[in-house]
C-alpha cells in the first residue's frame, strides 16, 4: 500500500504464490512440486511480459518520460494564458481540467522515472542522463504551476484579486511571454528551432509597473497622513 508500484507489483506475487500453494486446501502441503510449480509459471509470466513490453514494443520508460513532461510543460503554457472565456464558470471548469491534466503528466514522469532503471540496452548512459535532467527540472516546474494557480485569480479578476490597469496589462504580456517561453523549452527539448522572446524585457516591464503603482501609493498614502496631523500647515500652504 505504501511502496511504488513496482515493489507493490512483487509483494501481490508473493502473496499470490503463497495463497495458492498453502490455501489450496485444508491440509498441510508436504510436497514442493506444487510450490515449483507456481513459482515457475509467475516467473514465465513475468519473463513473457518483459519480453512484450520491454523488447518487442517500441515505446521505452525514457521516451514515456520526456513525452508527458513535454505535455506538462505545454499544457503550463496554455494555462498561463488563461483564463481566455469572460464566462467564469467556463474559465473555472477549463482550468481544473488543465490542472488535473498537469498533475497527471507530472505523476507519469515521476512512474516513468522509476521504469528507466530497469531498461537496458546501448543508450542506457544516454537514458539515465535525461532521467536525471528531468528529475531535476520537474520541482522547478511544480513551483512554477503553484505560481500560475495564484496568478490566474489575478487574470479572472475574482473579488479581492483586482489589479491596477497598468499592473494588470504588464501582467498579461508578462504571462504572455512566459508561455512562449515554455513553449521554445518544449521545442527546444524535442530538437526543432524555436524563435527567442521577450521574457527579460516583459518581466522588466512588469517591475517596473509595480515599483511605479507603490511610488504612486506610498506618495499618495503621505499626502494624506501630512493633512491628517498638520491640517494647519495645509491651509496656509493652499
Amino acid at each position: 500500500m505504501t511502496s511504488s508500484p513496482r515493489l507493490s507489483y512483487f509483494g501481490v506475487q508473493v502473496a499470490v504464490a503463497f495463497c495458492l500453494i498453502h490455501l489450496n486446501s485444508f491440509a498441510i502441503e508436504p510436497s514442493l512440486s506444487i510450490a515449483r510449480d507456481r513459482v515457475v509459471g509467475i516467473l514465465l509470466g513475468l519473463i513473457m511480459m518483459w519480453l512484450v513490453f520491454d523488447q518487442l514494443s517500441g515505446a521505452s520508460a525514457v521516451s514515456d518520460m520526456k513525452r508527458a513532461f513535454l505535455s506538462a510543460v505545454r499544457l503550463l503554457a496554455q494555462f498561463a494564458r488563461e483564463p481566455i472565456s469572460r464566462d467564469y464558470n467556463v474559465a473555472a471548469e477549463r482550468s481544473y481540467s488543465l490542472r488535473e491534466a498537469i498533475n497527471n503528466n507530472f505523476d507519469g514522469v515521476r512512474a516513468s522515472a522509476d521504469g528507466v532503471l530497469l531498461e537496458f540496452g546501448p543508450s542506457r548512459q544516454q537514458d539515465l542522463a535525461w532521467r536525471s535532467k528531468l528529475r531535476q527540472w520537474q520541482p522547478q516546474l511544480r513551483l512554477l504551476f503553484i505560481a500560475e494557480i495564484a496568478l490566474w485569480k489575478y487574470r479572472a479578476r475574482l473579488p479581492g484579486f483586482e489589479l491596477p490597469h497598468t499592473v494588470g496589462v504588464a501582467q498579461r504580456a508578462f504571462d504572455d511571454e512566459l508561455a512562449r517561453a515554455l513553449e521554445a523549452i518544449a521545442d527546444r527539448i524535442e530538437g526543432r528551432p524555436s524563435p527567442v522572446g521577450l521574457f527579460e524585457e516583459s518581466l522588466a516591464r512588469l517591475e517596473r509597473a509595480v515599483s511605479t503603482y507603490e511610488d504612486r501609493n506610498r506618495n499618495q498614502r503621505r499626502q494624506i497622513d501630512s493633512k491628517r496631523f498638520f491640517p494647519c500647515t495645509a491651509e496656509s500652504k493652499a
